[in-house]
């Protein structure tokens, strides 16, 4: 299992977690995923996928970067996108 989290302050926070195939470039959310961490399987099958999570409350959004799940003996670190 790979974890995501992110941080913000503020009060009545939601979170809405969205993911993103390799070669596709529409987000999909994630539907309920809710909380400020998001546990993802680690496999082959997810392997290149982004992760990122809408922040959300009365005075708006932001969206965090995005984080690539690498698998294999390969992967030693996260690569990140602007959002």
């Amino acid at each position: 299992m790979a974890s995501f989290s992110v941080v913000a302050t503020g009060e009545n926070l939601s979170y809405k977690w969205q993911y993103k195939k390799p070669g596709s470039s529409t987000w999909v959310t994630w539907s309920g995923k809710t909380a400020a961490t998001v546990s993802v399987k680690a496999s082959n099958a997810n392997n290149g996928w982004q992760y990122r999570c809408i922040v959300s409350n009365n005075a708006g959004s932001v969206s965090s970067e995005a984080a690539e799940l690498t698998v294999g003996a390969a992967a030693n670190g996260i690569r990140t996108e602007a959002a």
